[in-house]
């Protein structure tokens, strides 16, 4: 049996070989520089889901825990007012802890975290290209529709033929 040889780009996923992983990415870059997020977060909300994020001694502390308290290079974790467990202060956490210090050696209630209320500010020239994406996106699957219309008439046609011989040949 012949083996034929196929190429690297036949192998790639499909939207690799239409578009080019590389314009992919270029595109990507362009557009996340210009997207902007608006946050409702404040440093004690982060550090609350930093908190929320690290790994615990005990499984079942993660579900529990109630307080949390931040020194300098350590914090405290409580249940209900019980210390459960020591942690070291990560670096994102001494940074929120600098821009406000009024966090140091403050009890925080697991459930003082606010929820999240920012919002995506997209610039109009986005607006416009992800629009003309769309439409773009949306002519392809058009022609890919006619494209397999076609097909299945031409199909339903050899068919038809097909059976209207088989039918004389009887």
């Amino acid at each position: 049996m012949i083996q034929v040889a196929t190429s690297k780009r036949e192998k790639l996923p499909v939207w690799e070989r239409e578009n080019g992983k590389i314009e992919i990415e270029k595109w990507l870059k362009g557009f996340l520089v210009k997207l902007k997020r608006t946050s409702t977060r404040t440093e004690k909300c982060r550090l609350i889901l930093a908190v929320e994020r690290m790994k615990f001694k005990k499984d079942v502390y993660a579900a529990l825990w109630t307080h949390v308290q931040f020194g300098e290079e350590n914090g405290q974790i409580f249940l209900k007012k019980i210390s459960i467990q020591n942690m070291k202060i990560t670096e994102f956490q001494k940074q929120l802890l600098k821009s406000n210090a009024a966090l140091k050696n403050q009890l925080i209630g697991h459930s003082e975290i606010k929820e999240e209320k920012g919002e995506w500010n997209i610039p109009a020239e986005l607006s416009q290209l992800e629009k003309e994406e769309l439409d773009v996106a949306e002519a392809k699957d058009h022609q890919s529709r006619k494209h397999a219309k076609k097909s299945f008439d031409l199909c339903s046609q050899r068919r038809e033929g097909c059976s209207d011989l088989l039918q004389q040949n009887s």
